[in-house]
């Protein structure tokens, strides 16, 4: 994982981690894995996206999944926000 996931993947020239971690959530969200959704969400954040950004990344990503799995990602999202906006 660290050698494909992040060697490869993350550590990749091109976009800067933020815009890829972004990039990640977004497709993370429609394959809905919320596991690593939670985590590249997180990502997004460390990497420097600011809550703006991840907010709209994660509606960008709703608009190809159903409403029930929308709202999923919406509340996983929120979770991680309200604790980002705390901090």
């Amino acid at each position: 994982m660290v050698s494909g996931g992040y060697g490869r993947v993350i550590g990749r020239p091109g976009l800067d981690l933020a815009t890829r971690e972004l990039c990640i959530a977004a497709l993370l969200a429609v394959w809905n894995v919320p596991r690593q959704l939670h985590s590249h969400l997180r990502g997004a954040l460390n990497a420097g996206a600011s809550v703006a950004e991840v907010d709209e990344a994660v509606e960008v990503a709703c608009g190809y999944v159903a409403a029930g799995a929308a709202e999923r990602v919406r509340a996983l999202w929120g979770e991680i926000r309200a604790k980002a906006v705390a901090e």
